[in-house]
């Protein structure tokens, strides 16, 4: 449970505290960081795409710049939303206008950059999102400008809403994240040699963020810890992660952290498939996955190589799983494995994944329909 306010910033009387981090205290910076959580998914409308931006500051030094850039054939309409930690409309002083929702336009091939925040003010924080009519990139640059000249500063990429997470880290690592619903959070900290040195647990509202500094969280770490943490939400959150590396003088600079997101596996699959169409039209089967294992990353998600057997025939494969929702499956070629060569996305349903197989070497593209569920036994 956070013990006092280090997100950028829930009360006032912390807003000259972050002014002036740079020349007090290494602690407590990342109170005043920047972030941005692209998740770029498919909104409620039928053309809305939407990217939840897990943390912003503005003023007392702290700026921020949220960049979109247009990837569909035509332009685009968008509108950014800010919210404060709570998930309540903030109304906020943007390069684009004052307020708490901000419509703006992308050209074809464009980029729309909305600035806030600069030397003077008191500080102010939150979350935010961008929803287009059409596909888009997006990310967030904070900048530490203190005299109105830029000291520092770091660009955050897109992450996704995951279970759990595990990044290297040191006592001054800073930690955001967003909760779309209710849900509990433990951060653990593990020293270089495997050893748990302490956890801790935030507090978020449902809907809301929150940052803090590894040693707000978790706070008898020592001064000198290097090693990872482990972050465990009970339900899906979105995290991102910066180093805050100390300096001389109280000054410090901000780095990017690899994330590896992901979610726990069962020991294997069950699965059905059926072609609908081309030279194997009305070939049906089951088949199993076992062998899950996690082995590196792919695009900061956690890529699972397992086993997968139909009958006598088995193949090796490759399993990524996307924002608690879409399971991307790649059957190795070059066995007798009727599924080999083939690629699957799938979404989660209420019995496992479904989707459409595309196999590679046909002319007809997705050939057939594949489903998943979880092995009971």
């Amino acid at each position: 449970m956070l013990k006092r306010s280090t997100i950028g910033v829930r009360r006032k009387a912390s807003g000259s505290r972050c002014a002036h981090a740079a020349v007090s205290s290494i602690r407590g910076i990342f109170g005043c960081l920047v972030w941005l959580l692209a998740l770029a998914t498919p909104g409620n409308g039928a053309t809305q795409y939407t990217s939840v931006l897990t943390h912003w500051a503005a003023n007392a030094g702290w700026g921020s710049t949220w960049s979109v850039v247009d990837t569909a054939t035509d332009a685009i309409s968008c509108t950014l939303t800010i919210n404060d930690p709570n998930g309540q409309p903030f109304s906020l002083a943007t390069s684009a206008g004052t307020g708490s929702s901000l419509a703006f336009t992308v050209a074809q091939g464009g980029t729309a950059q909305i600035q806030a925040g600069g030397a003077a003010g008191t500080l102010v924080s939150g979350w935010s999102e961008v929803t287009c009519s059409d596909a888009f990139l997006a990310d967030i640059t904070y900048v530490y400008m203190p005299g109105g000249f830029p000291v520092t500063a770091v660009s955050v990429l897109p992450s996704g809403q995951f279970n759990l997470y595990t990044f290297a880290a040191n006592a001054y690592t800073g930690i955001a994240i967003y909760l779309p619903g209710s849900s509990g959070v433990t951060v653990t900290a593990i020293d270089a040699s495997g050893k748990m040195v302490g956890s801790g647990s935030l507090s978020i509202p449902a809907g809301g963020e929150t940052a803090a500094n590894l040693d707000q969280i978790i706070t008898n770490i020592p001064s000198d810890f290097e090693g990872s943490v482990q972050v465990d939400c009970a339900n899906s959150c979105a995290l991102v992660a910066l180093d805050v590396l100390p300096g001389s003088n109280g000054s410090f600079a901000l780095a990017n952290v690899p994330v590896v997101a992901y979610n726990n596996q069962p020991s294997s699959f069950s699965g059905t498939y059926i072609f609908l169409s081309g030279s194997l039209s009305g070939q049906s089967g089951t088949f199993t996955i076992t062998g899950i294992s996690p082995a590196g990353a792919f695009g900061g998600q956690a890529e699972f190589l397992a086993t997968a057997t139909s009958g006598s025939n088995s193949t090796a494969m490759g399993l990524n799983e996307f924002n608690n929702g879409v399971m991307l499956l790649h059957f190795f070629s070059g066995s007798s494995f009727p599924l080999s060569g083939g690629e699957a996305v799938l979404t989660q349903t209420s019995s496992g994944f479904s989707g459409s197989l595309y196999l590679q070497g046909t002319s007809t593209g997705s050939v057939g329909t594949i489903s998943l569920t979880f092995n009971t036994m």
